[in-house]
C-alpha cells in the first residue's frame, strides 16, 4: 500500500507497505487480465474488499519495453491505475533478499528484511507524469520504461542466466559433491521466510534436467518466481515454472522447512479463473 505524509521539516515523504493478500502476476497474466474486462473487474473489487496488494518489479514491468502496441500498454497502465495505491514494489533478486534476512536474523532489532524495491519505488515517484487527481498514478510508468537499455539490459540478463545454469550443469556432471550438494536438502529454520529453499529448489530443477532448453524468458521467470513466491500470498507464473513452484511447495511442505508460500497458478487449463475463485472465496 502506497502512503505519503509531511515530516516535521515538511518533507514529503512516500512509503510503502505490504498489505495481504499481497498477488503477485508475471507479465503474461497481469497483461490478459488488463484485456478482459470481466477478470480485470473480478480481481479489482476483491482486492478492493480484501483491502490486498498487488506486487511489481523491475523484471516485471521491463518486459513491457517489448511491446510495441501502445493500446496494450494504456491498457495495463489503467488496470494498475484503477488499483492504485494498493501497490507494492517488491526486490525480486533472491540473493540479496536472502542476505538481508540473515542480516535481521544477526540483528534482532530490524524489524523486517529488505524485501521491497526502493529504487523502483523512487522511480514511480519521481517520474515525469500527468496531471492527475490521484498522487500515485500508473499513467506513463510502463511507457516510462520502455527505453531501448532497459530492453538491452533485460537481454544481457537473460544471457548471463542461461550462461551461468549451464556451467553449473556441466558442473553438476562432472562433480560428484557439487552433484550431492545440488541434491542435498537446505539447512535452516521453518522460522525464516522461504526465500533460500526456493531458490535451491528452483536452481535445482534446472541444473539437474539438462535436456531442458533455456531461454531468456526463463531469466525472468526465475526472478518472478523465487521472492514473490516467498513473501506473496498468490504468484502468477509461466506454465512451466507454476508447475516446478507447485513440485517444490509439495518438498519443503513435507520436509518441515516451511510454514507457507504463495500459490502458484498459470494460464493453463483455466488458471486465471481457478485463481479468480479461490481469491474471492478465501
Amino acid at each position: 500500500m502506497l502512503s505519503q505524509s509531511i515530516d516535521g521539516s515538511g518533507t514529503l515523504r512516500v512509503m510503502q507497505t505490504n498489505e495481504p493478500p499481497n498477488v503477485y502476476l508475471d507479465h503474461g497474466i497481469l497483461m490478459e487480465m488488463a484485456e478482459d474486462s470481466s477478470l480485470a473487474n473480478r480481481f479489482i473489487t476483491t482486492l478492493k474488499r480484501r483491502h490486498g496488494t498487488l506486487s511489481l518489479s523491475w523484471v516485471n514491468l521491463a518486459e513491457f519495453a517489448k511491446i510495441e502496441n501502445e493500446r496494450q500498454i494504456q491498457t495495463v497502465e489503467r488496470f494498475v491505475d484503477t488499483i492504485s495505491p494498493q501497490l507494492f514494489f517488491i526486490a525480486v533478486d533472491p540473493w540479496e533478499v536472502i542476505q538481508s534476512e540473515d542480516e535481521v536474523v544477526r540483528r534482532r532489532h530490524r524489524p523486517h528484511s529488505e524485501w521491497g524495491d526502493l529504487d523502483l519505488l523512487k522511480v514511480f515517484v519521481t517520474r515525469k507524469v500527468p496531471q492527475s487527481l490521484n498522487p500515485f498514478t500508473a499513467e506513463g510508468l510502463f511507457s516510462h520504461l520502455r527505453e531501448p537499455h532497459i530492453l538491452h539490459n533485460l537481454d544481457k540478463l537473460g544471457n548471463l542466466f542461461m550462461n551461468q545454469i549451464e556451467s553449473l550443469r556441466k558442473h553438476y556432471v562432472e562433480d560428484t559433491e557439487f552433484a550431492k550438494a545440488v541434491r542435498r536438502r537446505p539447512q535452516g529454520s521453518a522460522l525464516l521466510p522461504a526465500t533460500r529453499f526456493l531458490l535451491h529448489e528452483l536452481l535445482g530443477f534446472s541444473i539437474k534436467t539438462p535436456m531442458q532448453k533455456l531461454t531468456r524468458r526463463d531469466a525472468a521467470d526465475f526472478f518472478h518466481a523465487v521472492v514473490p513466491l516467498a513473501y506473496c500470498n498468490y504468484v502468477g507464473l509461466d506454465g512451466h515454472w507454476a508447475t516446478q513452484a507447485s513440485i517444490a511447495a509439495k518438498h519443503l511442505y513435507q520436509t518441515g522447512q516451511i510454514e507457507t508460500i504463495a500459490q502458484a497458478f498459470s494460464q493453463r487449463q483455466k488458471g486465471i479463473s481457478k485463481f479468480l475463485n479461490a481469491f474471492e472465496s478465501d
